[in-house]
């Protein structure tokens, strides 16, 4: 019997955009091009951001108690990145204060992503899945990210080898382009 050959359906390189050594992948979550060994998450000066399926009941707490508990936490700087150990490591990038309107500023994503790769480098950590930061829970328009994005990789030196840039699959040819004509890749 005649074996099948193999074909590739998907040519990652068509989706890929090299910067200083680190290789920018533009694909939908439904299609991982490679594993990762963290993740980064969107989240606010008071960590109140989730994903959905993340909320916990509070209990039988009232909710002036729920209240002073928030309003009595320390919040963390924006700018700031988190790591929080699990089985894949993930990377809280703090670019939201909700006390303010918007609640993004480009200088807290711009600071987010150059800490992301500080702590990629200090972790040995050589890939990450990253959202459009600031877009996620806020409008921080996807060109302006992919300018702050393509500055940070540039001027980085580490161990950060590939990034997963999460996209919707009808807006990865678009968002490629325009990492290409940034990189003039």
């Amino acid at each position: 019997m005649p074996q099948k050959k193999l074909r590739l359906v998907w040519d990652i390189n068509k989706s890929l955009v090299k910067i200083n050594g680190v290789d920018i992948v533009v694909a939908p979550r439904e299609l991982p091009p490679f594993d990762i060994d963290a993740v980064v998450e969107e989240q606010d000066t008071a960590l109140i951001l989730s994903e959905p399926g993340n909320i916990t009941e509070p209990g039988n707490k009232p909710a002036w108690f729920l209240a002073n508990k928030l309003e009595s936490q320390s919040l963390f700087k924006p700018g700031s990145v988190i790591k929080r150990d699990g089985k894949i490591i993930r990377l809280l990038a703090i670019v939201h204060d909700l006390d303010m309107e918007p609640s993004w500023r480009s200088e807290w994503v711009a600071q987010a992503l150059d800490n992301i790769i500080k702590v990629s480098h200090i972790q040995g950590i050589s890939s990450i899945q990253l959202p459009v930061v600031g877009a996620q829970y806020g409008r921080f328009n996807i060109q302006d990210f992919l300018q702050l994005l393509v500055m940070a990789i540039k001027n980085s030196q580490g161990t950060l080898k590939k990034i997963w840039l999460i996209m919707p699959q009808q807006d990865c040819p678009k968002v490629l382009s325009c990492l290409k004509r940034l990189t003039n890749n």
